[in-house]
């Protein structure tokens, strides 16, 4: 049952005449039957305008939303479904009702898996529109989960009916983006499994740009947190290489070390030197080389568990031909989206 207590403190003014290109393919209207002069006739309900009544509003508008998507299920027009339910999910959301619209988002994702709906551009942007209308990490800091769970529900989709096997990066890229956000609101700097995960995801959507952005933002020339800095490089280097991506691996290096320096930051330190060789090692089949580099930073690399777990795992096994010692790259990505 969603909470229907508007998350900001005072009334919504969000206007829902904005729509996105989602809101436009059916009209947020349910219909009830009136009397007039003997013959009955039908007159548009606008949910939208019942929503900015209140919460009982919000409330009702929420079950007739919900019962049109679920119609035009069960007619098997199920890009109107979509439609239906993620149109309501933007209004309620638009007008803080965040755990309302975020029950609608999900089940716009469920009507998409259900159906074994194909990702084309059309459901892309629905699902950028969902995910636009909810509050930023920094709006609703109390409360990032939901957001975060839609995300995550976002890229099994595409894992399952998308045509990348580890799913879209766009996907992946809001995903990152959302949790390092939420670091970030959340003022949980030591936050190491957030950050980690957001690391993979980055990888995952394949922007190193983006990653080297949040890392010179988030830590800038703050001296004090140099060693956090070098460990967010560090497990965004092995993330991409974890994936067989040394382009974007060595993109996130170069650009890192060009953003530090015009900051007046030092790169002279063991976990940067550490990821310039193990990049450079990465060029050449130089198994006994990478075993020994490992080794000599044991030390500095027990920050996080992953930072092993990837080395001995995916990176050894994929750039080195080392002999795996479990299925990690399966168990890493499960771990991603629980």
């Amino acid at each position: 049952m969603a909470s229907f207590t508007n998350s900001s403190s005072s009334s919504s003014s969000s206007s829902s005449s904005s729509s996105s290109s989602s809101s436009t393919a059916v009209a947020a209207a349910a219909t009830v039957p009136r009397k007039t002069g003997g013959i009955r006739q039908r007159k548009e309900l606008d949910l939208d305008a019942m929503v900015e009544t209140g919460s009982e509003g919000a409330y009702e508008a929420l079950q007739l939303y919900r019962s049109r998507a679920m119609r035009f299920q069960s007619k098997n027009e199920i890009m109107n479904a979509i439609v239906a339910a993620s149109h309501g999910a933007i209004v309620l959301l638009r007008n803080k009702y965040v755990t309302a619209g975020f029950e609608l988002a999900t089940m716009t994702i469920d009507i998409i898996n259900e159906a074994g709906t194909e990702i084309n551009p059309q459901v892309r942007q629905i699902i950028f529109d969902v995910d636009n209308a909810f509050p930023t990490a920094l709006e609703h800091a109390s409360h990032p989960q939901q957001k975060i769970d839609f995300l995550k529900a976002c890229v099994k989709s595409t894992i399952a009916n998308g045509q990348r096997e580890h799913g879209e990066p766009q996907m992946h890229n809001r995903l990152a983006l959302c949790l390092w956000s939420t670091v970030v609101a959340t003022t949980k700097r030591h936050e190491a499994k957030l950050f980690a995960t957001s690391m993979s995801h980055f990888a995952l959507g394949e922007e190193p740009e983006q990653l080297a952005q949040q890392i010179d933002n988030y830590f800038g020339s703050d001296r004090a947190h140099i060693l956090e800095r070098d460990r967010a490089l560090t497990l965004g280097v092995l993330n991409f290489l974890a994936f067989e991506n040394l382009r974007d691996a060595n993109e996130l290096y170069k650009l890192f070390i060009k953003k530090s320096k015009s900051r007046g930051a030092p790169v002279d330190t063991e976990l940067v030197a550490f990821c310039d060789y193990l990049l450079q090692t990465s060029r050449r089949d130089a198994a006994d080389l990478f075993k020994k580099l490992v080794a000599t930073y044991s030390a500095h690399l027990a920050f996080d568990e992953v930072c092993q777990t990837l080395l001995w795992g995916p990176i050894g096994t994929k750039i080195f031909n080392i002999p795996p010692k479990a299925n990690t790259m399966m168990s890493m990505l499960q771990n991603l989206l629980s």
